[in-house]
């Protein structure tokens, strides 16, 4: 039983790394709108990891309290460490490719922020004063 929900947690975590690599690869050629759409899908996979997650957990408490001071990779069999041992892989991977989405994310924000500072001219109020920032493009008289 505790097998599976590994097995579970393992796919969710591939088709989250996945996902997430067309999403770097999507927001490269601006297509936002393939992102947005898979929003649902990663939202789906990490609930069902978050589920199967728990339903481990209970499963491996049960297991410790039947079994006290045995240590955990003798409680599993030889399929469930070696998931186990995978399902940390998956997630140092699905970390670091978030960080690298988080990046790319930021600076494409922060492009069109910055553009749209120069397109229309604002005030923007910062910690002592404000400021008018002056636009070379638009021009807007009232």
């Amino acid at each position: 039983m505790l097998s599976s929900y590994l097995q579970q947690s393992l796919e969710d975590l591939q088709t989250l790394i996945d996902l997430t690599l067309q999403d770097l690869e999507d927001i490269k050629h601006a297509k936002h709108e393939a992102i947005f759409a898979r929003n649902i899908q990663k939202q789906e996979r990490v609930k069902s990891f978050e589920n199967c997650k728990a339903l481990f957990d209970q499963g491996m408490l049960e297991l410790i309290e039947s079994n006290p001071g045995k240590p955990l990779n003798e409680l599993l069999d030889p399929e469930g460490n070696a998931c186990l041992k995978d399902m940390r892989a998956h997630l140092e991977r699905l970390k670091e490719l978030n960080a690298d989405y988080a990046r790319v994310v930021f600076a494409v924000s922060d492009f069109y922020s910055t553009l749209m500072q120069q397109l229309v001219p604002h005030e923007s109020v910062g910690y002592y004063n404000q400021r008018t920032v002056s636009s070379s493009f638009l021009q807007v008289q009232a």
